[in-house]
């Protein structure tokens, strides 16, 4: 399913925080959104849902305008990780991957019982959340809990999954955790990842293609490892930045200081 916006703009108490956002995100790809802080990254994934609609402009599913579209068959095509997000404190983590079935149940019927089933048990295997199914959400570690988050999302079975900084306040081995289980994800079920991240190594080695916005506006896209450089983390972050070889070979940007 493509999803596409055009000339997307959203001014909030008179502040422009995206000026004419114009862009295809690549189907069936891992699209990475970054940028400083209040570059209006996180306003332009909510926009793509419809958790925000005060924008001009249009955003569009295989040509169709989302507005048109009800909260339902939305749901049915995109799903949403947030970065706030809660849920009752006696909650278990297979409860919380089922409500991510509640798209595709009907007014006063539970759906389909074996797909949701079938849908919940994979999304907590992918997930590596499994054996956690009987916890309660607010007894796992954070890793565990993004992960049980993570599987809702997926139980959702979207075609298109947006992702809102999907690795903060995880340690380093719990980031790389959930960038491989998303990098999977999209591999076996082709399906379209959008997400905002920070870590400029995480954009550079989980996504295929990469916006960067800079006062509301595309600063840059495209291949991750041409657009991402010593010169445009200097543009954009205000950063003194450069090339360096670790200890696999492998060339990793890496900070130095804030330039004057």
């Amino acid at each position: 399913m493509k999803l596409a916006v055009d000339n997307i703009s959203i001014a909030i108490d008179k502040k422009i925080i995206l000026d004419g956002i114009t862009h295809a995100f690549a189907e069936g790809k891992r699209t990475a959104i970054i940028g400083a802080n209040g570059a209006g990254k996180s306003t332009l994934l909510r926009a793509l849902c419809l958790l925000n609609e005060n924008f001009s402009g249009t955003v569009t599913l295989d040509g169709v305008d989302i507005r048109s579209l009800n909260r339902r068959s939305i749901a049915q095509s995109i799903a949403i990780l947030p970065q706030e997000r809660e849920a009752p404190i006696d909650t278990t983590v297979r409860q919380l991957t089922y409500y991510g079935r509640f798209p595709h149940q009907k007014l006063f019927s539970s759906g389909n019982p074996k797909e949701d089933r079938t849908a919940v048990e994979w999304a907590m295997s992918v997930t590596n959340v499994a054996h956690l199914a009987d916890r309660q959400v607010s007894t796992l570690s954070g890793g565990e809990r993004q992960r049980a988050w993570l599987a809702m999302s997926l139980a959702q079975q979207p075609k298109t999954l947006l992702l809102d900084e999907p690795t903060t306040y995880l340690d380093i081995n719990h980031q790389l955790e959930v960038m491989r289980i998303i990098a999977d994800v999209n591999r076996r079920r082709s399906m379209t990842v959008v997400m905002v991240l920070h870590d400029i190594n995480h954009a550079r080695d989980f996504a295929d293609e990469v916006i960067v916005l800079r006062d509301g506006k595309i600063f840059a896209r495209g291949n991750p490892v041409e657009v991402l450089n010593p010169e445009l983390i200097r543009a954009v972050f205000n950063v003194d930045a450069d090339f360096f070889i670790n200890g696999a070979g492998e060339k990793i940007l890496g900070y130095r200081k804030e330039l004057d």
